[in-house]
């Protein structure tokens, strides 16, 4: 994407963790985005330590552009000084020297609820202070509107009112929270983007299904185990391969060995060629509980590989047109996930169908150029009202 002329706004983007997680893709993605249009950009890291040379650049979305720094607290303050309780209220005063001398007009862009929090403190006269919402705000039991708010997020939209803008990644939460949270900052979708990956020639395995995620609660994978038992007692010969890492790995393992799968559900490591995976794969599954707008999802869909997934909120139902370009199922029936799996399995001829439009349709909809084009009408559009 060739870098637009103009006279734009610098940005400093902030965010705990750059080289890992979703969040972390994602922020490197809104870089490269934004620096591509034609804004400095800064990216501001407040604990891990991580530079350019540290950023794993083979997984999702690729480089941070070099002319982007990437500061962080921790390289520059040292050991955090015992006054303080915590990282972000110590960062509070490193962002108020940063951005002291920034362009008046500048935005700064928090990518975790404590952040929002601490950018809605933090004095910065003449800069506009945004937060992207990178997941569901809604709590157990089932994660949507009826649910109270979590409690990060509840203290993150206490900020509200010192914010001049929130980012929301689908239409759908922007309804909810519209409807059932109604925030004291005005509200703008803005999606997740993706590379536009080279189209894959790869040869598909016939009895293949892939799985990716953190091995934590939130991505509720024994619910894929339990239910990739019931595709293998219809497909004997069909395999699951699950990919990441996480401290619930010893205990997924477990699970898989009660439940008699260990010849066809296969634990694998964190993969840094998640795409060459997926490109060999019949379909992906998803069963997590709830999202924001999982980057997973446009990945596979570059690579022309159908989802099976629950409709958890947020993502599938946004990004997914059930039988269109993937499955999508009612939340936690592993009867009807198993046979839309089956379905994809026995029906190649559909994986491939389903696979086209779903690359199609990532590129049209989700494409670096579209996203772009989202961030400059919020730009144009948020007022500065936090000062």
């Amino acid at each position: 994407m060739a870098r637009m002329c103009g006279q734009r706004p610098d940005v400093y983007l902030v965010v705990t963790d750059l080289a890992g997680g979703g969040v972390g893709h994602a922020t490197r993605s809104q870089a490269t985005i934004l620096h591509n249009t034609g804004h400095k950009v800064t990216i501001l890291t407040t604990h891990e330590n991580v530079t350019a040379d540290k950023v794993d650049n083979e997984y999702a979305l690729g480089k941070v552009p070099r002319e982007v720094p990437i500061r962080n607290l921790q390289q520059e303050l040292g050991t955090r000084p015992p006054e303080f309780a915590n990282d972000y209220r110590w960062a509070e005063g490193w962002v108020e020297a940063i951005l002291g001398s920034a362009r008046k007009g500048s935005v700064i862009v928090a990518n975790y609820p404590a952040i929002a929090q601490m950018i809605g403190r933090a004095n910065l006269p003449g800069i506009r202070k945004l937060w992207v919402l990178h997941n569901n705000v809604f709590d157990a039991p089932d994660f949507t509107p009826t649910s109270a708010v979590r409690a990060n997020y509840a203290r993150g939209l206490e900020s509200a009112r010192d914010l001049d803008g929130l980012l929301i990644l689908t239409q759908q939460e922007f309804d909810d929270m519209t409807t059932h949270v109604r925030p004291m900052a005005p509200m703008y979708v803005v999606p997740n983007s993706t590379a536009v990956l080279p189209e894959p020639h790869t040869q598909r395995d016939p009895n293949l299904v892939v799985a990716f995620g953190r091995f934590e609660p939130q991505k509720a994978f024994p619910e894929a185990i339990r239910t990739f038992k019931l595709v293998v007692a219809q497909r004997p010969e069909a395999r699951l391969e699950i990919y990441g890492r996480g401290k619930l790995r010893h205990d997924l393992k477990a699970l898989i060995e009660s439940e008699g799968l260990s010849n066809s559900v296969i634990m694998k490591s964190y993969t840094k060629n998640p795409h060459g995976v997926m490109a060999r794969a019949m379909c992906m599954m998803m069963t997590s509980d709830y999202e924001g707008q999982p980057l997973v999802i446009l990945e596979s869909h570059m690579m022309k590989t159908p989802l099976a997934t629950y409709a958890y909120r947020y993502g599938p139902e946004t990004m997914i047109e059930d039988g269109v370009n993937g499955r999508v199922v009612p939340w936690r029936d592993r009867q009807a996930l198993a046979n839309a799996v089956i379905d994809l399995l026995d029906r190649p001829e559909t994986v491939e169908a389903m696979g086209t439009v779903a690359r199609q349709r990532a590129i049209a909809e989700y494409s670096p150029e579209v996203i772009a084009k989202a961030w400059i009408r919020v730009f144009r559009k948020v007022k500065l009202r936090s000062s």
